[in-house]
């Protein structure tokens, strides 16, 4: 795949929740799970509601990604399986490495956090997409 159609996608935790393996859905782009992300899910995880077993289902895959990675390479992405070679990666991204650079958003919701992270990659050469529900 050339680089004109590989995008970055940023993703937002309902994403995740409607829909828990929609991380293997992205082989040949690159994706981007916010920190905040992962804490909504823990913290979603552990409810009486019918969306903790989805979330569960979303971390445990999540795991399963990175189970091997040291946090450099977290942080940097690591390969999605794909058949093809030009595959993707997935990286779990700190909210407080761009605190600094977006002031647009408020620090105090989860969703500003993660639009705050949508537009710091904004910059970067691949086209981005901000996956919510």
């Amino acid at each position: 795949m050339d680089g004109s159609t590989r995008k970055l996608f940023v993703l937002d935790t309902n994403i995740l929740l409607h829909e828990p393996l929609a991380i293997y859905s992205f082989q040949e782009h690159d994706v981007i799970v916010p920190m905040t992300v992962l804490e909504e899910l823990d913290r979603i995880k552990d409810s009486k509601r019918d969306v903790s077993r989805d979330a569960r289902v979303a971390i445990r895959a999540l795991e399963d990604i990175f189970h091997d990675a040291t946090p450099e390479q977290i942080s940097a992405g690591v390969p999605l399986q794909s058949q093809n070679e030009t595959g993707g990666t997935i990286a779990i991204f700190a909210d407080y490495e761009v605190k600094e650079t977006v002031h647009a958003f408020s620090d105090k919701m989860g969703d500003n956090r993660i639009l705050k992270i949508a537009c710091y990659f904004c910059s970067r050469s691949l086209p981005l997409v901000m996956w919510s529900w």
